[in-house]
């Protein structure tokens, strides 16, 4: 998927988030933490889950801060 991460500021951390899909309706992920934005669309499961959800829905997938693409200091990559 070429859907670019990009980031939402909450205080002083920058959450992860990717939006995919074009459904009539916003659906949001908030996968625990095993999973990361960048390699969700790797793992053959994970993306078939993505593809499905995304079918039905404009898909919103965040990373919950201190998980993911973000650095220790809180600032996006």
């Amino acid at each position: 998927m070429d859907a670019p991460i990009r980031y939402a500021k909450s205080g002083d951390v920058n959450i992860a988030y990717q939006v995919t899909g074009d459904g009539p309706f916003d659906l949001v992920l908030v996968s625990g933490f095993v999973s990361h934005l960048d390699n969700d669309w790797d793992h053959p499961a994970s993306a078939h889950l993505l593809e499905r959800l995304s079918a039905f829905a404009r898909l919103i997938s965040i990373r919950q801060a201190g998980d993911g693409p973000l650095r220790s200091n809180g600032r996006a990559p």
